[in-house]
């Protein structure tokens, strides 16, 4: 019953969401920042002043707007949209985003940011773009050429630990207990976007896949990360429940216990942020699904 309420409020709360963000007076849009922002933690309001005010009334036209959990206001025309960042932790993975998107351009996988990204005054500007038709066969295809286009070798252990090292701080911090990233695991490298979600995978005028919020891109990441990634997304949300409550359940699916942990730990890392205070709630967990894939792995060996 009350599961069935629940999910029952989440979906009120998207409809309201969808209603609302059609709506582009830029009052209306501020007021909005205003009135929701207090339940996201990424968000600063000092950084929602007069300034966004005049951005909201320089950007023209808007036609829709999103406020993403990371605290950047998505600002929609019909062919481009404006990413305004409401915190420093936003800005700072925007500047990051663009970093990777200016490194990729001139890579040999330039065909993956083969749209328009340009920085602003205080908010970032790029082509609007189409979600993939498909986003398992577009995922599929990234991850291919990823592992194809990029050297494959063995990841030594000390560059694993340190990948996975913030993710392995904050939960012994958090638990007191000590953690450790499995030693015994077989990692390859590999070019990883790092958040390959379906709502980062789109297509471009022409209908070419390409990828876009590449704060966490890495040329030299963990080979297997981004597929799993993908797949614990679309669980989770379907589901409406945290991604570490998926975990186990892939172990039974057939996937590699070791990198499921390193995944856990990776993720862990990427996602903390020490000036955003996140609820126990996640660590605790994140600390459980640890203990259960680690039970896993210790069974499996017996």
């Amino acid at each position: 019953m009350i599961e069935h309420v629940r999910k029952r409020l989440v979906g009120i709360k998207r409809v309201m969401q969808e209603k609302s963000s059609t709506l582009s007076n830029p009052f209306f849009i501020f007021c909005f920042v205003w009135l929701v922002g207090w339940r996201n933690e990424y968000i600063r309001y000092r950084w929602c002043g007069r300034r966004l005010l005049g951005k909201l009334l320089h950007i023209k036209p808007i036609s829709s707007f999103r406020l993403t959990g990371t605290g950047v206001l998505l600002l929609f025309s019909e062919d481009s949209v404006v990413k305004v960042p409401l915190s420093r932790i936003a800005e700072a993975a925007l500047q990051r985003n663009f970093h990777h998107y200016r490194m990729l351009k001139e890579s040999h996988l330039s065909h993956y940011v083969s749209y328009r990204l340009e920085p602003g005054d205080g908010f970032y500007h790029m082509d609007r773009l189409c979600p993939a038709s498909d986003p398992v066969e577009a995922v599929a295809s990234v991850v291919d050429a990823f592992e194809a286009l990029t050297p494959s070798v063995r990841m030594p252990v000390r560059v694993l630990g340190k990948k996975c090292a913030t993710g392995v701080a904050v939960l012994q911090r958090f638990s007191g207990m000590n953690i450790q990233v499995p030693v015994s695991a077989v990692i390859h490298t590999s070019a990883m976007h790092g958040d390959l979600t379906e709502h980062n995978v789109m297509t471009d005028a022409a209908g070419q896949v390409v990828l876009i919020d590449l704060e966490r891109f890495d040329f030299d990441g963990i080979a297997g990360i981004d597929l799993i990634h993908f797949e614990v997304n679309r669980e989770s949300t379907g589901k409406h429940c945290s991604f570490t409550e998926c975990l186990p359940e892939f172990v039974k699916r057939g996937y590699d216990r070791d990198i499921l942990i390193v995944y856990l730990l990776y993720r862990l890392g990427v996602e903390h942020n020490d000036g955003v205070r996140l609820p126990d709630s996640y660590y605790r967990r994140a600390y459980h699904a640890y203990k259960c894939l680690l039970a896993m792995v210790v069974k499996s060996c017996q």
